[in-house]
């Protein structure tokens, strides 16, 4: 079992624009969570920030015991027990597929029969047993992604981090890598956290899906919750639900559920309105 990754207040600004805005959430040990958010909404800064490649200007992060960032401290990304999937594979152009894999392993001092086998076993579970010895400029998109992929996999992480990994490539080879990433990221046993602007590839990975808008987490939870009870009109635009209507509240129907009148008619609500939300407000 992994540990548990928990951000607290995190926040970071480039110049005077506010990127992140006192971001906080936590992910269990072995959970799969989604930030989804539009360009500009701060993801991948979030997601630079919890590998260590960005600075935060304030906030903690920790994963288990150990603390990653602080006001005070900074550990480097080679220190994080962590490793991320890029969206534009950052493979090693001089270096075949089963050598951009092991590369991983350098620090971890393993005799080269035991690096030579986890390669071998990790390019088979990714499908590219065969293409071991074929350089990047050989593979096509998906098998590079593949490979770094397994190249992520191969040294056995707490933490997996997944930077808009499929955005490169076409819709079929979109949904067959999101089964595999989804399936071998679950076998490993790794916390991971995967950003995204694709609605549909957010709840179709998610065990939680947080939302992001203007560097702020706007709601976090299930993708079932956040598909069905958005939180804001944001959210609830963003995530797909279709239409809009504006209406006036008029007050609590006898079922508890609440009555809005609209142009289209007189609409009851889904679940009670909020308590602060009186007859005559707009909704």
């Amino acid at each position: 079992m992994t540990d548990q990754l928990a951000v607290e207040r995190l926040s970071k600004s480039f110049g005077p624009t506010r990127v992140l805005d006192e971001v906080s959430f936590s992910v269990a040990p072995g959970r799969f969570l989604v930030l989804l958010g539009p360009s500009g909404s701060g993801k991948t800064t979030l997601l630079r920030c919890l590998a260590g490649i960005e600075r935060s200007d304030g906030g903690t992060v920790s994963f288990g015991t150990r603390v990653l960032a602080d006001g005070r401290s900074h550990l480097a990304p080679d220190r994080r027990d962590l490793a991320m999937v890029f969206q534009d594979y950052a493979l090693w152009p001089h270096m075949t597929a089963a050598g951009n894999t092991s590369y991983a392993l350098r620090r971890r001092r393993l005799s080269r029969a035991e690096s030579d086998r986890r390669v071998q076993e990790v390019l088979a579970r990714v499908g590219l047993a065969d293409h071991a010895d074929r350089y990047p400029h050989q593979l096509s998109g998906g098998q590079q992604q593949r490979v770094a992929l397994a190249r992520a996999l191969v040294a056995e992480p707490g933490l997996l981090l997944f930077d808009e990994p499929l955005s490169n490539l076409d819709a079929d080879l979109r949904e067959r890598l999101r089964v595999q990433i989804s399936t071998l990221t679950r076998d490993s046993g790794a916390t991971a956290v995967y950003i995204t602007h694709d609605q549909s590839e957010a709840f179709a990975l998610a065990d939680e899906v947080g939302v992001l808008e203007n560097g702020r987490l706007v709601q976090l939870g299930t993708p079932e919750s956040v598909y069905h009870r958005p939180a804001t009109p944001f959210v609830a635009r963003f995530t797909g639900l279709a239409g809009e209507l504006s209406g006036l509240v008029d007050g609590q129907a006898q079922s508890g559920r609440g009555l809005v009148r609209t142009d289209a008619g007189a609409l009851l609500t889904t679940r009670p309105l909020p308590s602060a939300t009186g007859a005559g407000s707009r909704s």
